[in-house]
């Protein structure tokens, strides 16, 4: 699953949002970082917080991460 994180960093570069910004009161910045380079898991009402925290629906990371996976393979 370190891929979610591969791709949750996409989506957080890609609007300009800093791990501070992302991680908010939702989780610790060096957490989130290690999420991101897939060192370590999120807990999923964690992981909703900080997608709404950047402005991205589950639908959204979803269809991003189905086709990360699939170019990945």
């Amino acid at each position: 699953m370190e891929h979610l994180g591969k791709v949750f960093r996409e989506f957080r570069t890609s609007g300009n949002y800093s791990l501070k910004e992302a991680a908010v009161e939702s989780c610790s910045t060096s957490q989130l970082s290690r999420f991101e380079l897939g060192e370590s898991d999120l807990a999923v009402s964690r992981f909703f917080e900080i997608l709404d925290n950047i402005h991205v629906t589950i639908e959204n990371f979803m269809d991003k991460a189905r086709n990360f996976h699939n170019h990945e393979h």
